[in-house]
């Protein structure tokens, strides 16, 4: 119940400081809210409001969370993974291309190598990789929109 109040409070604030930056530089350029900063808006509140859900959701169940947090070890050895489950390749496209990050860490595990071990990240981890592809997407396409 409590990460439903802080998630509708930052939608709130949310929603506020998108009118004020947004709003009202369409309404001093354009003389009316156009379509595109409605949008906008409605966009910024939306996530705003999600991101504050999932973290104070994720702040109460921490313990929980924490627990299934830990990297399994595997019996792959680090050149049989493919190219694109590897942690350089992750990073690589979630800087440069984040569909292909997603896609794989949807459809499989991910993995990392300490010393000679090959671990399989969690699923928590794997779901905030994920999660960062999407919010890059979604903030380029906002990036893009947003450019006259």
């Amino acid at each position: 119940m409590r990460s439903l109040i802080i998630a509708v409070l930052v939608g709130i604030v949310a929603f506020c400081l998108s009118y004020y930056f947004i709003g009202l530089d369409s309404h001093a350029r354009y003389g009316r809210m156009t379509d595109k900063a409605q949008s906008l808006i409605g966009i910024l509140t939306f996530f705003g409001a999600a991101s504050a859900f999932v973290i104070a959701f994720v702040f109460e169940k921490r313990e929980q969370i924490a627990a299934r947090s830990e990297p399994t070890p595997t019996e792959l050895s680090y050149d049989q993974i493919p190219w694109y489950r590897k942690t350089w390749a992750g990073i690589a496209s979630l800087l440069l291309f984040p569909p292909i990050v997603i896609i794989a860490g949807l459809t499989g595990d991910l993995y990392q190598k300490r010393g000679e071990e090959v671990f399989a990240v969690s699923k928590l981890v794997r779901l905030s990789i994920v999660a960062t592809g999407c919010l890059s997407m979604v903030a380029n396409t906002l990036r893009i929109m947003a450019t006259p």
